[in-house]
């Protein structure tokens, strides 16, 4: 019996040892019933480095009111400065003093918490303390690493972006994307990652912003759910980092995953990859799999040089425009793009449904302008599968 009670005590000693870390954990009710009723201030109670995952449960309503994530005090990191008060030095401050994974999940998956900016002020950030000209207002903005979103409504209702972000380690599961826009109004894309490469992980290991998002299992509506109207630009947008000698001779970083997700009636190009000459101003790597996409005008565009792309396995059906546009950009040969195992149709673009640019100032040979095209059923299309 001795060695019984003393193999007990090894397993519970390693099953302690070896236990997560529980979640700091918070609930947003706007009855009133959890430790806040709005998302700032629970935002504003989190300790963001102390070595605990931070967990925000959100109970159903609408939430008028701009997120910067990671971008609060808590109760002992620096804040993410508005873009009058940016300098490089607050600016990596921000990133460096939020490391712990920050969770928002709304609490009821049959009515997800609605984020929105229709009434709320909103405060103007910006990614480049070195040109404070260049500053831009967004509904929710990624300021700080590790950030998932879960069980959440996203809706478009204000002239600026709806999502705007430098930052790595940013998830999307289980959301919807949502049009609350009128027909003609003004508005911004609806996602648009920045591109400073002072704080990516090539030129600052520290803050390590490498544009990196996932989407999983996300619905996305451009259908307004004011007057019915369709959204009529991009979804993503990204367009190529700035121009440093500090890239020459660095493989990319960063990258946009879909998986799993549904996207419909958008009048728009729904993703827009830019890169540039130099491989390091475009992303490292962006794939789309297992998705369907319905009365979309236009699918993905890939231009310039950057790290491969791959579609795969998804469905594609109605486009007036290109379901793939691959071309050059400013010199940069076209990215090397694997598409396969998918369904095209319906597709009423006179020049391709898949559409290749290869001109001849990329400077790139035959050998090294790099399409794949495998296993794709096309039908229903207007002139040409390919061109």
């Amino acid at each position: 019996m001795p060695f019984v009670r003393w193999l007990f005590l090894l397993v519970f000693l390693f099953q302690l040892g070896t236990a997560s870390i529980p979640a700091a954990t918070l609930q947003v009710r706007q009855d009133g019933c959890g430790h806040a009723t709005t998302i700032n201030q629970a935002l504003e109670m989190i300790d963001y480095n102390d070595g605990v995952p931070d967990l925000i449960y959100i109970g159903p309503g609408t939430y008028d009111e701009q997120l910067a994530l990671k971008g609060n005090a808590g109760v002992d990191s620096a804040p993410f400065p508005p873009v009058q008060e940016l300098t490089p030095e607050n600016l990596e401050m921000a990133y460096q003093s939020h490391p712990d994974p920050l969770t928002l999940c709304g609490i009821d998956p049959q009515s997800p918490p609605l984020l929105l900016v229709r009434d709320a002020t909103p405060e103007e950030y910006g990614f480049f303390p070195s040109d404070l000209d260049f500053f831009f207002t967004g509904q929710i903005i990624h300021c700080g690493n590790g950030v998932t979103l879960d069980n959440i409504e996203i809706r478009h209702a204000s002239s600026w972006y709806a999502i705007n972000a430098q930052a790595s380690d940013i998830v999307y599961r289980d959301c919807l994307f949502s049009n609350g826009l009128h027909q003609f109004d003004a508005y911004d894309w609806f996602f648009s990652a920045y591109e400073n490469p002072e704080i990516t992980s090539l030129l600052n290991p520290e803050v390590a912003a490498d544009n990196e998002y996932f989407f999983e299992n996300c619905l996305i509506d451009g259908e307004s759910r004011v007057d019915g109207s369709l959204y009529g630009t991009d979804f993503g947008y990204f367009h190529g980092y700035r121009d440093h000698p500090g890239l020459i001779g660095k493989d990319p970083v960063g990258g946009f995953t879909y998986e799993g997700c549904i996207v419909k009636n958008w009048d728009g190009t729904f993703q827009w990859f830019r890169g540039r000459e130099e491989l390091t101003r475009g992303l490292a790597f962006n794939q789309v799999q297992d998705c369907f996409f319905s009365n979309v005008r236009s699918g993905f565009r890939w231009d310039g040089n950057q790290g491969p792309g791959v579609f795969n396995r998804n469905v594609v059906h109605s486009s007036e425009e290109s379901w793939i546009r691959i071309r050059e950009r400013s010199g940069g040969r076209p990215s090397e793009i694997y598409i396969a195992n998918n369904v095209f149709s319906g597709n009423r673009d006179p020049i391709g449904g898949i559409r290749i640019e290869l001109g001849e100032e990329d400077g790139a040979t035959i050998s090294e302008r790099k399409v794949w095209i495998v296993n794709n059923t096309f039908y229903d299309f207007s002139n040409y599968a390919i061109h």
